[in-house]
């Protein structure tokens, strides 16, 4: 389900998991129904979360598997390049919510559960890889973060801000939300920049 060329998850698929084109869904739930934004024309597109969150998924696949701790390098490497080349925002940090599969951002608002998954992604290609920019994408995303999507006295992020932090859904609960995309990744987060200052 992973375009391997091109490096990033697709959306689509026949009972056979055969790739199909786009069709017209709802692909944002929470923009569709807070700011009544809608799709006119089905087109194909990718989740920025979605495949940095694959990347760590598939090595702790891969360390449950017993397989080598490079076994899914390759596509790995494919994912966080595509994620940093069409899906962050080098201003001023986080992941957009989609864009083209092999164009830039369709939509440069930023999701909490986007930008908490990204930060596991981006150091988790930081701890394999070893390339400093992918840890400066997971600093600069926790920053914008920080500053925007979480509210620090609630203990909760936001659902929805704009490329610039602005709130567009100031919801911390719903039916929707769910505790894995945020205390899970701390917990991950926390677990890696551990390794990382103790090497």
């Amino acid at each position: 389900m992973v375009n391997k060329e091109i490096g990033c998850g697709m959306n689509q698929f026949d009972l056979s998991l055969n790739p199909i084109p786009a069709i017209n869904i709802r692909r944002t739930w929470n923009a569709e129904r807070k700011t009544g934004v809608t799709v006119e024309k089905p087109t194909d597109t990718t989740s920025y979360g979605h495949n940095l969150e694959m990347i760590w998924l598939l090595n702790r696949a891969g360390e449950i598997l017993n397989l080598s701790h490079n076994y899914f390098n390759g596509v790995n490497l494919k994912l966080v390049e595509h994620s940093l080349k069409y899906g962050f925002d080098h201003e001023l940090g986080g992941v957009y919510r989609d864009g083209l599969s092999n164009g830039p951002a369709l939509v440069t608002d930023k999701e909490w559960w986007q930008n908490c998954e990204a930060l596991v992604g981006y150091l988790d290609a930081y701890e394999s890889f070893g390339d400093i920019k992918y840890f400066e994408a997971f600093y600069k995303t926790w920053d914008f973060d920080k500053k925007y999507l979480i509210d620090e006295k609630l203990g909760e992020w936001y659902q929805l801000v704009d490329k610039y932090g602005k709130i567009i859904s100031d919801d911390v609960g719903n039916p929707w939300k769910a505790i894995y995309h945020t205390g899970r990744p701390m917990m991950e987060c926390r677990q890696r920049l551990i390794k990382i200052l103790n090497r």
